[in-house]
């Protein structure tokens, strides 16, 4: 069976969305990835921060939902890269854009 390569995109979007997830853990929260008929979103359980990424979406919903948290967090108390701050900025503005 002969599998499609995933587009320059794709792999764009799953290295940003990888990127995200890295920053989100080093300012605190466990990511996960589930399935279900949820929204993604941010809560806290006993002590856990996390955000729960919904599966069904496309790596580049997640990190629109990823980037909406982390502009909210205080991203002052963490090294992030410049290049993360920026996309964190950048996306968090679309996801408010589109309603996200």
């Amino acid at each position: 069976m002969d599998k499609q390569r995933p587009s320059q995109r794709e792999v764009e979007d799953k290295a940003q969305l990888e990127r995200l997830e890295e920053a989100a853990r080093h300012l605190g929260f466990k990511v996960r990835t589930e399935r279900g008929s949820f929204r993604s979103g941010r809560c806290r359980s006993r002590d856990e921060e996390l955000i729960i990424l919904n599966r069904r979406l496309s790596h580049h919903e997640r990190s629109l939902v990823l980037a909406r948290i982390l502009a909210a967090a205080d991203l002052d108390t963490t090294f992030l890269l410049p290049a993360v701050r920026e996309q964190i900025r950048t996306l968090a503005g679309a996801a408010s854009s589109t309603g996200d």
